[in-house]
This record gives structure tokens, sequence and C-alpha cells, in this order.
């Protein structure tokens, strides 16, 4: 499976995505919806 990423690089380019999101929509969203999906 070629777009199998490796967890890591996974996790990276999704705190990247979610980053950029918070970054258009705004602080209050983007603090929500991080702490929902990125798990440090």
């Amino acid at each position: 499976r070629s777009n199998d990423l490796r967890p890591l690089e996974r996790r990276r380019r999704l705190a990247a995505y979610w980053r950029e999101f918070a970054a258009s929509h705004g602080p209050e969203l983007s603090a929500r919806d991080t702490n929902c999906h990125i798990v440090n």
C-alpha cells in the first residue's frame, strides 16, 4: 500500500494540517479541534 505512511510521519502531517486549519478558522475553534484530534 503506497499511501500507507509510518505512524510518526502521519502524525506530523496531521499536526501540520490542523495547525493550518486552526490558523484559517480562528483560535476558539482551533483550540477545541486541536484538543480533540491531536493526541500528544
